[in-house]
């Protein structure tokens, strides 16, 4: 466990400093993905003995995650003019001291984030029940993790080339996002809910969920979702998305005249 610790948070301190060499620190969401990745490969190194076909089957579904996210992040970071709005609403509050507060409570705390979301994959690891491939849960958790993937991966996309061509202030009702203002969030939570089953084949139900449940409410309550409600709160496009479409779980959209009487 000393050399998982380690290795994490030698990760984000290295990104830190060239967050402070670049004077940007959204580089830090670059490194999510492929941080809780590297979770995985440390704890699979160490036990070498113990891994069997649901570790390996674990071990892919994080691997084309960490891929996929670290890339489109990549390319949107990369984009010009790109500005996290987070990060710099923060750079404002913090006017004093800012390098030395986003060390501790954005790079610090989100390292020590990554390892408790990312310790199912350890206790797995270490784990001396062994059942093999092809519980109930094992189908469940992989079943949710490719419908979560897949939408996420969708609404990235379309929201993506949305955003070539758009103006300051449009807002994107189309596609998958038709059905969800925040598709992508509902993607990431449901691939999370599915490596959890994939784990409670072998663990407890509090070893196997603490992770999606902990990442399931930051981004509802925090991170996310709250966050980017409140940037649109005064956009009158926005404000008649709302009303008519779910705010997480994907559904039909209300009728105009449905939600016009509401």
């Amino acid at each position: 466990m000393f050399l998982v610790v380690l290795g994490v948070i030698s990760l984000f301190i290295s990104t830190f400093f060239i967050a402070y060499k670049k004077s940007d620190i959204s580089v830090i969401d670059l490194i999510w993905a492929p941080a809780c990745f590297l979770v995985y490969l440390l704890c699979f190194g160490q036990n070498l003995e113990k891994i069997a076909m649901r570790e390996i089957i674990l071990g892919l579904c994080l691997f084309v995650w960490s891929i996929r996210l670290s890339s489109y992040l990549t390319i949107r970071h990369n984009q010009q003019n790109f500005n996290d709005f987070r990060y710099a609403q923060i750079r404002q509050k913090w006017l004093s001291h800012f390098w030395t507060k986003s060390f501790f409570y954005i790079y610090m705390f989100q390292a020590l984030a990554c390892l408790v979301i990312s310790s199912p994959f350890y206790f797995l690891m270490i784990n001396q029940n062994n059942p093999l491939w092809g519980t109930w849960s094992d189908y469940m958790g992989l079943t949710l993790f490719f419908i979560g993937f897949i939408f996420e991966s969708i609404a990235d996309y379309q929201k993506h080339m949305f955003k070539k061509t758009s103006l300051k202030g449009e807002v994107f009702t189309e596609g998958v996002w038709r059905y969800s203002r925040h598709p992508n969030y509902f993607g990431e939570v449901t691939l999370w809910w599915g490596l959890g089953f994939i784990c409670y084949s072998e663990l407890s139900f509090i070893q196997s969920f603490i992770s999606p449940a902990i990442l399931t409410i930051l981004i509802l309550y925090f991170t996310g979702i709250n966050l980017l409600e409140n940037k649109y709160r005064d956009n009158t496009e926005f404000k008649k998305y709302k009303k008519k479409t779910s705010l997480f779980f994907p559904w039909f959209p209300k009728k105009e005249e449905h939600y016009e009487r509401t």
